[in-house]
This record gives structure tokens, sequence and C-alpha cells, in this order.
């Protein structure tokens, strides 16, 4: 199992987290999708769903105030998906339903090995389109490794 500290980009990347298990690691970084124009993004929630276990909700958190160690746990050779959720307030009770979700995205199918590494890229939208799109909901659907 490995723990996912994170830390904050002030460039185009909204925040970039680290997934570990050993050596090298994940990186996850989440991005402004094009169509998310000026909205202030302070706060996400991740929500990580691994094969065969139940989903690891993580957040919200501010976007300058997410953990730098011990952050999630996803096995090495688990076929994951990821799900970012951007929201209003830091308070959980307004980050869980779809209509106080600012922005989300999502992406699924990963899969690495303890010893590969492995970026990955999470786009967020304007809530109408991300709730459309996300949560993957069968992280072996197209896997990538």
């Amino acid at each position: 199992m490995g723990s996912m500290p994170a830390r904050w980009s002030s460039a185009v990347v909204v925040v970039v987290a680290t997934l570990a298990a050993c050596s090298p690691q994940v990186d996850i970084a989440v991005v402004r999708g094009d169509d998310l124009t000026e909205l202030p993004i302070d706060f996400v929630r991740f929500v990580f769903r691994a094969e065969g276990e139940e989903p690891i909700e993580k957040g919200p958190f501010a976007v300058e105030g997410i953990p730098g160690s011990d952050f999630a746990a996803v096995a090495p050779e688990s076929v994951f998906s990821v799900d970012v959720i951007a929201c209003k307030e830091l308070d959980a009770g307004t980050c869980e339903t779809e209509d106080t979700f600012i922005a989300r995205g999502c992406a699924g199918g990963f899969s690495r090995s303890r010893d590969d590494a492995l970026a990955i890229t999470i786009e967020l939208h304007p809530a109408s389109v991300g709730n459309a799109q996300c949560p993957v909901e069968d992280p072996d659907a197209d896997t990538v490794e």
C-alpha cells in the first residue's frame, strides 16, 4: 500500500498530489478545463476507487492545505480511478451533493506495478459537465498501464 502526499502549485495546475508506494511514485495533477473560466477553486475533495475495494474519500481540503503525507493508499497492481470535486466551502456537508460542486473531473483505469512511475492529469470541468462524466464506476473499463 502507498500513501499520497500532496502539494500546491500555482501555475496552470490547481493541485498536485503524489501517491507513493515505495518508489517510483504516482503523480496526480489537477488542472482547469478550458470551459471552467475564472471560477475560483479554493476547496477540493478526492475519491479514489480501486477495483473490488470501497472508495477512499479524502477532504474537502483548502487547496493550500492538502496533506503532505499519508494522503491515500492504493496498492500496486490495483486498477483504480480518481475523482476530484471542487467545492464552494470547506464543510464536508456542502461538498457531497452534486448541486454544491463548483467543478469536477475524473479519470480511471490506471494500474502500475510497484516499480513503475505513473503521471495522471485530471481536468476539472463545470459541475454540469463533470457530474455527467464522473465518477468512473468501472475503473477496469479502460485500463492504462
